[in-house]
């Protein structure tokens, strides 16, 4: 299946209509939490006497994935088109998992990629986090495309380089559209397009994410733990976005305090990405423009 993708408009150079200012807060460790439903009957928060570091570092389990997905799809780090855009050391990262690509049974094609690229959440409405490595310039644009299995935009945000600032980006699905279906694999895409003189300038990276619903079991673990507990569960369970949105929050919550810091390290490290663990975290920014996605031209998706 060949996805496309929207073109960014230059919105510095006016061509890009404002239809609405979108305005996402942050979403609060508490939120997420009642979000997912599973502190039903707890206040949320820790004591400094009931943090305690780990004996060892927290680690993320990867999943079980199902046969039969498809192809190995998705790319963790940002590769550039003609042109160049963002030359860095590390370069545009997502923030998720690169796993192991189960047999296709029959094995019938040969494909080069090994590896796909995302995660699970039970989660409705996810938080996705993305490593920015430089600051943009007021002609750059970054965009944030989440397609269903049929190629659907589910959802579109749109910033200008003057609304984005270096280092770990939150990107939120907002409670405006539609939530994560149970069981169905999205696709997410996340660009920056460089300069207004070469549109086809641009780094980009993609991947998936699949909404699971929790067993009874794993409820009843998460309604009594701690928040640094229930970071541990999500990890064991391999389910990413939800053991790093709530580690990310409870790190924004509590600046100072290195226990956290410590988990998001091992957390990061675990899957490979150790490298980019001390880069300040960037909580959800406000659009700036946005419009209509039937209003815009399309193209083949960057990622392809």
């Amino acid at each position: 299946m060949k996805l496309t993708f929207p073109v960014f408009l230059l919105m510095a150079a006016g061509l890009i209509v404002p239809l609405r200012v979108e305005s996402q807060p942050s979403r609060s460790v508490d939120r997420v939490i009642q979000t997912i439903q599973l502190r039903s009957g707890q206040s949320g928060g820790e004591s400094p006497t009931t943090l305690q570091p780990r004996s060892s570092a927290l680690k993320f389990v990867l999943p079980s994935l199902p046969e039969d997905q498809g192809a190995p799809s998705g790319r963790r780090r940002g590769g550039a088109s003609r042109g160049g855009c963002l030359v860095s050391d590390p370069a545009l990262t997502a923030l998720v998992p690169a796993m192991p690509q189960p047999p296709q049974s029959p094995p019938t094609v040969v494909v080069a990629a090994t590896e796909q690229v995302g995660g699970l959440t039970l989660t409705p409405y996810p938080s996705f986090w993305f490593y920015l490595p430089v600051a943009l310039q007021p002609e750059d644009g970054v965009e944030f495309v989440l397609q269903d299995a049929q190629d659907n935009v589910i959802y579109r945000k749109i910033l200008k380089g003057t609304a984005v600032v270096p280092g770990l980006m939150q990107v939120s699905l907002p409670t405006t559209v539609a939530s994560l279906s149970l069981g169905t694999r999205y696709q997410w895409f996340f660009t920056i397009y460089c300069g207004d003189q070469t549109p086809a300038s641009f780094m980009s990276v993609n991947g998936w994410i699949q909404r699971v619903p929790p067993n009874q079991a794993l409820l009843q673990q998460l309604a009594v733990a701690s928040p640094q507990q229930q970071v541990e569960i999500y990890a064991q369970q391999g389910l990413w976005f939800d053991a790093l949105t709530l580690l990310a929050e409870l790190r924004i919550q509590n600046p100072q305090d290195g226990v956290w810091m410590q988990d998001w390290q091992g957390l990061l490290e675990s899957v490979g990405l150790g490298t980019i663990a001390p880069v300040p975290l960037i909580p959800e920014t406000a659009a700036i423009a946005t419009t209509s996605y039937n209003q815009l031209p399309r193209r083949t998706n960057p990622a392809q």
